[in-house]
């Protein structure tokens, strides 16, 4: 069996794309291609491993001119789905987002049972609710977005059987797709839920481990191999300022070897955003607050959404547990909410022991 894995990236986060590539590339010991779609863009330096593969303004597909792109949500997004026909000699292929970090290789997944060719986990963060911004009731949303039944994707992980992947099937739905549709949320992820709502195998939550997941005390259960940083803030994006993206220093430190192993200072991927001296104070002292044992009302607040959060999460692995797991994940036990990990309060977010 062929394998392969399978990036893209625009302008902006091209050294994340090739430190990614570079990375991937040597945990897995497969093929990597990363695509770099930027009018922009007319050089890319090679990725330092012989199994990574650059292609530069290589998918040479027209998107209708209803498709919704902007600076945040780039055409890229709707791109990868034309990869598989470019990558026609491969037999399984991964896609999967530039925010993602692999922890390790785990080849059972190229041999992972599809019964329609695609595989993906659900989207953690819309397991009970519609996005926030929708304003609809989550029932509401997905009729709208075209999602019949309650299942929903995160399109940040993508399994694909080369042989049953429709290209042209999805080129086609794209044409229509927007022309009746205005719905705030993450549009290429719903069209792509819209097109292939009946036809994804959901496995589990440890190839798309996505928060709130990552913060709720669940990682044991399921070893997670990709960690998705799905968030607005990335680990990379603050690297002189440990800590404030709000995860784990962890995190935020394989993604800054990740960059140096192509040659790239971590700084010349950070945001520019200036952290305010008195957010900082005031973080600094309810932090300091809590490690004394005081709680103030922001982590009391913060508290009460964490264990809401907790409260879904929970829910849903006690009702997958009961039907039988996952395709990769067939049995495991089921979880008490009142269990709680470890954990701690930075002065902005509850932060979990990350090996639990």
């Amino acid at each position: 069996m062929k394998t392969a894995i399978y990036l893209l990236t625009n302008g902006r986060y091209l050294h994340i794309g090739r430190a990614q590539a570079n990375y991937l590339a040597e945990q897995w010991q497969t093929d990597v291609h990363l695509f770099v779609e930027d009018p922009d863009v007319d050089h890319v330096d090679p990725v330092p491993n012989d199994r990574a593969y650059v292609h530069l303004n290589a998918l040479d597909k027209r998107l209708p001119s209803n498709v919704p792109t902007s600076k945040k949500w780039p055409k890229i997004v709707f791109l990868r789905n034309y990869v598989p026909g470019f990558l026609g000699d491969t037999d399984r292929l991964l896609y999967i987002d530039l925010d993602i970090l692999s922890v390790k290789a785990d080849l059972s997944l190229w041999t992972l049972p599809l019964e329609n060719g695609f595989g993906a986990v659900s989207d953690t963060a819309n397991l009970f609710k519609a996005p926030y911004d929708t304003g609809l009731e989550r029932s509401d949303w997905l009729k709208k977005i075209g999602v019949p039944g309650d299942r929903y994707f995160n399109s940040g992980m993508l399994l694909v059987d080369n042989s049953k992947w429709d290209v042209d099937l999805l080129e086609r739905s794209l044409e229509t797709y927007f022309s009746s549709r205005n719905v705030k949320a993450i549009k290429s992820q719903d069209f792509l839920n819209s097109v292939l709502h009946d036809k994804w195998t959901e496995l589990s939550p440890r190839w798309n481990f996505q928060p709130p997941l990552l913060d709720q005390g669940v990682k044991k259960l399921f070893d997670p191999v990709f960690l998705h940083f799905c968030n607005r803030v990335k680990p990379w994006f603050f690297p002189n300022r440990p800590g404030e993206a709000n995860y784990d220093l962890k995190y935020e430190r394989a993604f800054s070897r990740m960059l140096a192993s192509v040659g790239v200072d971590p700084q010349s991927v950070a945001e520019p955003n200036e952290l305010r001296m008195m957010q900082s104070l005031r973080k600094s002292k309810r932090s300091f607050l809590h490690n004394i044992g005081i709680r103030t009302i922001k982590e009391r607040r913060a508290y009460d959404q964490w264990y809401e959060q907790r409260e879904n999460v929970i829910t849903y692995i006690n009702r997958k547990a009961a039907d039988g797991g996952f395709v990769d994940l067939p049995q495991f036990p089921q979880q008490n909410v009142n269990d709680l990990p470890t954990y701690r309060f930075n002065g902005k977010k509850i932060l979990v022991d990350p090996n639990e």
